[in-house]
């Protein structure tokens, strides 16, 4: 019996606990296919956290604009915020600028009974593009 044994090759003779090189690259490539996807799927939400973040502090922003426009008394409103002069403000976003404007304010600069008001916040986002947003009110003299 002896014999048999010795004339076997050295791969039946003994039995190698542990994984083949093969297995392990099989198992790296999954591994690294899995990490790809979820890379990609964390830029995209980080990058869709922030654009949601500009969006909110833009509308804050002009918000607090339109409750400083309407605290104004009607006929101060087109003289104290020009229609198509930018409003300076103080923002974390980059660019920040809220313009004002009256749609229905004629020509001769008479002040309608109902003065509407509208306000543009455009900025420029954190991966350079342009947004804007725009915020519409109505004040009754």
């Amino acid at each position: 019996m002896q014999l048999a044994y010795q004339c076997l090759p050295p791969k039946l003779k003994e039995r190698r606990s542990g994984f083949s090189m093969v297995e392990l690259m099989i198992a790296m490539t999954v591994l690294v296919v899995v990490a790809t996807a979820l890379g990609g799927s964390m830029v995209s939400s980080n990058n869709l956290s922030r654009q949601s973040r500009e969006t909110r502090i833009a509308s804050l922003e002009l918000a607090q604009v339109m409750e400083s426009v309407l605290a104004s008394p009607q006929g101060d409103i087109p003289v104290d915020f020009v229609d198509g002069t930018p409003i300076q403000q103080n923002s974390p976003l980059n660019n920040l600028v809220i313009t004002p404007g009256y749609p229905n304010l004629p020509a001769n600069g008479q002040i309608p009974e109902l003065l509407t008001i509208v306000l543009q916040a455009t900025w420029t986002t954190f991966n350079g593009g342009e947004r804007s947003i725009t915020l519409t009110s109505a004040k009754a003299s």
